[in-house]
């Protein structure tokens, strides 16, 4: 289960997608009778300290009461979350989010995106894919468009470390349905995938029978993850090696998928993860 999450908001429509989607996770857990602890987070960065002495100062007291006020309007419109703890950070705010995140010891960090367009947010940064590509916990990213937290998933799944992590998040933190779909890029390819997929699925033991199914499909991994088609309205991956995730690389599908995708995706990193109860003893 996730029992420990950072939500981090500020003030776009994607940040209110965010808290409203870790809202419905947080009393699906409490459903479950799980005690989760969830922080609010937003962060202000630093002014610099310019013209009359002390007039930095003024400026940054601004920041945090504007911060303040961010988070009761937030919570005014989401009254499911007051009992959250508000945190106000400090500094970049990329790196805020994980040092937040670290000190609390996370298993799960919530944010919000803003759909630039793949080409502009792999040019401009983005705060999402930072976050998502440090691995150290799984990170929920969610578009302002998205819909709210569900129990049907969709997995993707290439074989990897990662995507068999990303298939036993989504059998822990959601009841209902995962299906798993395999991306191969030749029909040529189907019966090897298919072929492993079908050792796979008994594979997952008792808690997948009768909520997994599994499938593979020809085309390119980011058309087929971000097919509005599908009945799932959310998405779950694996975080891959270290070079994709930490640098962004273009061409990597989480970052494809995440730069364009109207559905909320959860990227998960191999295990064990680097704090949270997942953590190495």
């Amino acid at each position: 289960m996730t029992d420990r999450i950072v939500v981090a908001v500020d003030d776009t429509e994607a940040a209110a997608a965010a808290l409203g989607w870790a809202v419905d996770l947080v009393d699906h857990e409490h459903a479950r009778g799980n005690k989760v602890h969830t922080t609010l987070l937003t962060v202000h960065e630093p002014r610099e300290f310019v013209g009359i002495e002390g007039y930095g100062l003024v400026k940054s007291a601004h920041a945090v009461a504007e911060a303040q006020q961010l988070l009761s309007r937030l919570l005014q419109a989401e009254p499911a979350a007051a009992d959250f703890e508000r945190v106000i950070g400090g500094g970049e705010v990329r790196r805020a989010i994980l040092d937040e995140a670290g000190h609390q010891r996370a298993d799960l960090i919530v944010v919000g995106t803003r759909h630039l367009g793949a080409v502009r947010q792999a040019m401009v940064g983005s705060v999402s894919q930072f976050v998502a590509a440090q691995r150290e916990c799984p990170v929920a990213v969610v578009p302002a468009e998205a819909t709210r937290s569900s129990d049907r998933v969709l997995v993707g799944y290439d074989g990897s470390a990662g995507a068999r992590a990303a298939i036993r998040w989504a059998l822990e933190n959601c009841d209902g349905d995962v299906h798993v779909v395999h991306v191969v890029g030749a029909q040529s390819d189907l019966v090897e995938s298919r072929e492993a997929l079908a050792a796979l699925v008994p594979a997952l033991g008792d808690e997948a029978v009768g909520r997994v199914t599994a499938e593979s499909v020809v085309g390119d991994p980011v058309d087929v993850l971000s097919d509005p088609t599908w009945a799932a309205p959310q998405v779950v991956v694996g975080a891959r090696s270290d070079s994709d995730q930490r640098d962004a690389i273009w061409g990597s599908v989480t970052t494809q998928l995440l730069a364009t995708t109207e559905r909320p995706v959860v990227v998960v990193p191999p295990e064990p993860w680097l704090w949270g109860r997942h953590a190495p003893s």
